[in-house]
């Protein structure tokens, strides 16, 4: 009897770990298809300050540099699953740029939240302000 519920909870660890591998690779596609990009000055200065603003309301922890081409927040503590966030404004060709948010913790157990979710939701936010733009 204990050997079955050994075998069911091993299982359904395996299982978990599963569906959690299968969830990120489609959290991380759909981070990769929604990177901001802009194509004009008036249009990557108003994303840029979304990004800004974006980071400032959604982390744990305050912004350290914020310049024309970085905004990062400060890193977390030893082991903290707080996530710290980095955006770029990256060249494009042609004329465009792109807003890539980054993030990382120092705990071996992910962070909170985690980068994939928290880049999907600065995606979106930061490509809205180039669809309300006239």
């Amino acid at each position: 009897m204990r050997s079955i519920v050994m075998g069911l909870l091993a299982g359904a660890l395996l299982a978990g770990c599963a569906t959690g591998g299968a969830n990120r690779a489609a959290l991380q596609a759909e981070f990769n298809s929604t990177i901001p990009t802009c194509d004009s000055k008036e249009a990557c200065d108003a994303m840029w300050e979304a990004a800004q603003l974006w980071i400032a309301k959604n982390s744990r922890l305050k912004i350290q540099t914020a310049t024309n081409v970085l905004i990062e927040t400060y890193g977390g503590g030893q082991n903290s699953a707080v996530l710290a966030m980095r955006a770029t404004k990256e060249p494009a060709g042609g004329g465009k740029s792109r807003i890539v948010f980054d993030g990382g913790c120092n705990n071996m157990f992910g962070c909170v939240p985690n980068v994939f979710e928290a880049g999907v939701r600065f995606n979106k936010a930061v490509a809205a302000t180039s669809q309300a733009s006239p």
